[in-house]
């Protein structure tokens, strides 16, 4: 199957996702090798002229997106989560920045 894979770098992205520092260090087993590999990855879909997309979570204060039922991230809004922490600076996240260089409509 691995012989009929075929990457067109034109119109495929390598997605880049989750590897914010909380969930690498909490839950990637041989963080430095994973680290390691990615990195190389990147590089070569940038020679090889592909799109790069990099992927975070984030959550609005109090983690109203967070259900209950979610193991993982229900135990996050316990630790973290403080009504009294003061609000910091909202950023644009970068999915939202970017724009496509086309005359189509723009993404975000």
């Amino acid at each position: 199957m691995a012989d009929n894979l075929s990457i067109d770098r034109r119109t495929s992205a390598l997605l880049v996702m989750d590897f914010q520092t909380l969930i690498v260090d909490n839950y990637a087993a041989g963080a430095e090798v994973l680290l390691d590999r990615t990195a190389k990855l990147i590089a070569v879909a940038r020679t090889a002229g592909m799109r790069v997309i990099y992927v975070v979570v984030g959550f609005r204060p109090g983690y109203p997106e967070v259900s209950d039922r979610n193991a993982t991230f229900n135990g996050l809004k316990a630790r973290v989560y403080s009504p009294r922490v003061p609000k910091m600076r909202r950023s644009i996240p970068p999915s939202r920045r970017w724009r496509r260089k086309s005359s189509s409509p723009s993404i975000g």
